[in-house]
């Protein structure tokens, strides 16, 4: 808490037991590989700038929650890649700041088991096939007025896919072409 907290490459890399990660009021980078494949369950950060790293988190079978609090957000490409139990992915839920810039980047929950993505207010843009092939995404919601979405972003999701954005229900191929 109240920290400015670097994890380096590598840092945590296949470790942990049922580990959770909690951060609070911090500015906090996350380096490539920083958690692959550990045994993360819970990963929550709150009130902080948050920078995750390429292949962050990537492998982590057991991590079910990804919770990141109304800050500045950037993940990059395969943070979250092959999290093979990965259910819930919230990002600023409850922010009502419309200048937050939240980047998710090409590839980074590639692969994963998400059923639920909530992404609140913010100049929200998603990479390239950023959640693609997440077979078991039902629900996708964007409460901001922001929002871009790059070339199959949702590629391989279910056809069943329901993305709202802006009061609209949108499926995984007309979402790109939101302005």
């Amino acid at each position: 808490e109240n920290s400015n907290i670097e994890i380096g490459k590598y840092a945590f890399y296949d470790a942990g037991d049922d580990a959770e990660v909690n951060i609070n009021n911090s500015s906090v980078e996350m380096r490539d590989k920083a958690f692959q494949t550990a045994s993360v369950m819970t990963l929550s950060i709150q009130e902080s700038g948050t920078i995750i790293g390429e292949h962050a988190f990537s492998y982590c079978e057991d991590l079910k929650n990804v919770t990141i609090g109304a800050n500045d957000t950037e993940i990059d490409k395969y943070a979250f890649y092959g999290c093979a139990s990965l259910e819930n992915v919230a990002i600023a839920t409850d922010s009502d700041n419309d200048s937050l810039k939240i980047a998710i980047k090409d590839k980074a929950f590639q692969n994963c088991a998400i059923q639920n993505l909530v992404i609140g207010r913010g100049e929200v843009n998603i990479g390239e096939h950023a959640f693609s092939y997440c077979e078991n995404l039902t629900n996708a919601e964007f409460k901001g007025d922001s929002l871009e979405v790059r070339k199959y972003a949702f590629y391989s999701c279910p056809d069943s896919l329901q993305i709202k954005y802006k009061g609209e229900i949108y499926n995984k191929d007309s979402i790109e072409a939101v302005e």
